[in-house]
């Protein structure tokens, strides 16, 4: 199943056209009815004032997006959509996998006469796809019946409906079984297109994600109302919380400004004019805004904990401030106060604690109607399983939807206690793709270690789960630094998911390049001193040069200072003794100063590596590697890391693997500023090094 995006708690499939096509031919495949429908902001406002339609929609085997409206919200406010899929865009392909796989087509919809016009034109270009048949969509309820029969007698494959939203997929809901069609497809007004009733927008428009505007401009009397207010209001659904956002940080520095006039006799300078300060309110608004969606504070992927909301804010507001004190300088002509700045971050914090407030009681309030409830498996279904069950259950804002029990010991559809058994765990990333699963909850205190990161990978290759969370006792199932929470008074450790957004990926590179740069000026008049050492201490080059696996399980070329003599097995085992015979005189003490990793800067600048990460690996140790283990292919190695401060050589390969796991799942710009803070004193005193 392909990953979703919630917009405003409906899920919409991550798919490109090529998947969405692979989807059609696998439902019709398996001669099973399934329902496709899309998503656009029309149809989002309509999902929050028809509540069966919106449950339609939620109960679809497939929602895409159609509108570009949805692509841009899920890309500031949760998982990003690859693309808009459109089905007059793809209809040609759809046509060709019919007469590739002899499938054949029903067209129900548009006014009487069309759908036999488009039937018509479509066996004119296409004389080789088999028309099942057609019928118009304007017939009374009384004849559904009617319809439904002569559709089944037809014996499509592919049901094309278009009688537009949301009676489309209000009708195949009602009648989806009875039809007995593998696929049975809204495609709203694609009909009218098809038969040239519409001609449709240019393609440098559909590309830009302006056929609405194009649609506009053909019928603004029928269509303004959907178009221009239905996107305003889908607008402020979707971005009222970044609306809020910038009203809050408007508050702070419009606020600060008047705290500083109100006390101006307490300060030894006046302070300047309201104007100056009103000119840079839109770039602190900007900043602002900015910074929240780079911190991925927009995307409300589940409702975190309180603790968890209070320390991206307390991050956020020391980077506004920073970034604040930027724009400051940009505006120094306007010689903005720094009291102002000061005050600024406290009415800030205040601010933001206070948007954040109020939207979690928005959303608690969402998922006491039903909107955006998490979908949740347990694993283990004895007396651990059955109390988190339980737990979940009674959750105050009713946020969990349980799916039900996988265990080892029961047989599949037994009832136990408060939800049924649905397979065994080796069938869990099974159940997660049948289900649409969003989180999983480990309660099974037989699953070893070993077994659990591995099904957290076979899981997370499912790509349906956004967290995974670990019932547990105190004292630690993966890392002993895994952040802990609750549920309802049981200890639960959260593996979130991996990976940094794209801004976030971009500030890591940017870092990088920084870092690489200026360390390498600062180094460079050493680097020909320690080469000459090398060579003095023992014959061979100076640089060690080795193949390693990077990202992705790409190999490169990885450099360091030689350390051992020229002769010895580049694949030898590492020594862990200072006093190991392989190690040339000078090379104790660069090991030691950790010296032997600054021809590395080069890998770092050229992207092979970072400053923050895994140890990059051989490639005969990675062949041999676990499912969870590869987890270490999927981030750049890096020159230090954090198996690397807690003990360094001090530690097991097995921890040193699981420090990795835990970096991968939490990594952050700012644990990675931690990480290098925290090398400093370990290289300074040696800690771990031979």
């Amino acid at each position: 199943m392909a990953p979703k995006s919630r917009i405003l708690g409906i899920e919409v499939d991550s798919l490109t056209t090529d998947e969405f096509l692979q989807r059609v031919d696998e439902f019709v495949s398996s001669g099973t009815p399934h329902q496709i429908a899309y998503l656009n902001a029309d149809c989002v406002n309509k999902c929050w004032s028809n509540l069966a339609y919106r449950e339609a929609v939620s109960k679809a085997d497939l929602v895409y997006a159609d509108g570009m409206g949805v692509v841009w919200a899920s890309r500031v406010f949760d998982r990003p959509l690859p693309e808009r899929v459109n089905a007059g865009d793809i209809l040609p392909q759809i046509c060709e996998l019919a007469i590739a796989k002899n499938y054949r087509i029903y067209l129900l919809g548009g006014e009487d006469g069309i759908a036999e016009r488009a039937a018509q034109r479509l066996a004119a270009e296409y004389p080789d796809l088999q028309i099942a048949g057609y019928h118009h969509g304007y017939f009374e309820d009384e004849e559904d019946y009617q319809v439904v029969d002569e559709i089944r007698q037809a014996r499509p494959d592919i049901l094309l409906v278009g009688m537009g939203a949301p009676r489309q997929e209000l009708w195949i809901r009602d009648y989806l079984n009875d039809l007995k069609v593998p696929v049975a497809w809204g495609v709203g007004g694609l009909f009218d297109y098809c038969a040239e009733k519409f001609s449709r927008a240019p393609e440098w428009m559909r590309k830009g994600g302006l056929e609405w505007l194009y649609r506009l401009l053909l019928e603004p009397r029928r269509l303004w109302r959907r178009y221009v207010l239905g996107n305003l209001i889908f607008t402020f659904r979707v971005g009222s919380l970044v609306v809020l956002d910038s009203i809050m940080a408007s508050i702070a520095w419009l606020g600060a400004y008047w705290t500083r006039w109100y006390f101006n006799e307490s300060f030894s300078k006046p302070i300047n004019p309201v104007e100056p300060y009103l000119y840079m309110l839109p770039m602190i608004v900007i900043t602002w805004v900015v910074i929240c969606a780079a911190m991925d504070l927009y995307r409300r992927h589940l409702t975190p904990t309180l603790l968890e909301e209070l320390a991206s804010i307390v991050e956020m507001v020391v980077l506004f401030v920073i970034s604040s004190m930027a724009v400051a300088f940009l505006f120094k002509e306007y010689d903005p106060g720094r009291s102002v700045m000061g005050i600024m971050a406290v009415y800030a914090s205040i601010c933001l604690t206070i948007s954040r407030l109020v939207w979690n009681r928005i959303e608690s309030s969402m998922l006491e109607t039903g909107i955006g409830r998490v979908s949740a498996l347990v694993v283990g279904a004895g007396a651990l399983g059955q109390k988190v069950v339980t737990r979940l259950n009674r959750h105050p804002y009713k946020k969990y939807n349980v799916l039900g029990f996988v265990d080892d010991t029961a047989d599949p559809g037994m009832k136990i206690g408060p939800a049924t058994v649905l397979g065994p765990s080796g069938s869990l990333p099974e159940l997660i793709q049948t289900f649409a699963a969003d989180e999983i909850f480990f309660a099974d205190p037989a699953l070893t270690k070993r077994d659990l990161l591995n099904l957290v990978v076979a899981c997370g290759e499912k790509g349906t789960v956004r967290q995974f969370s670990v019932v547990t006792d105190m004292f630690g199932v993966i890392a002993d630094q895994a952040g802990l929470s609750d549920l309802e008074g049981l200890p639960i450790k959260v593996l979130r998911s991996a990976g940094l957004s794209k801004a976030q990926q971009f500030g890591k590179r940017c870092m990088d390049i920084v870092f690489s740069v200026v360390m390498g000026l600062c180094t460079l008049p050493f680097i020909p001193i320690i080469s000459v050492m090398i060579r003095v201490s023992s014959p061979g080059p100076a640089v060690f040069r080795q193949r390693r696996i990077g990202l992705d399980g790409h190999p490169f070329t990885m450099y360091k200072f030689r350390t051992m003599h020229a002769d010895v097995d580049e694949y030898a085992e590492a020594p862990i003794d200072p006093d190991d015979a392989r190690i040339i005189p000078i090379g104790r003490w660069l090991r030691r100063t950790s010296l032997d990793e600054l021809p590395q800067l080069w890998n770092v600048f050229r992207g092979e590596m970072s400053m923050v990460g895994p140890r990059p690996e051989m490639l005969f140790i990675v062949e041999n590697y676990e499912a969870w283990q590869r987890q270490r292919l999927t981030v750049k190695p890096g020159i230090t890391g954090l198996w690397q401060i807690l003990g360094r050589k001090d530690l097991p390969l097995h921890a040193n693997l699981e420090y990795d796991f835990y970096y991968i799942q939490n990594q952050s710009l700012l644990f990675d500023i931690i990480i290098l803070i925290k090398t400093i004193p370990v290289v300074i005193f040696g800690k771990g090094a031979y």
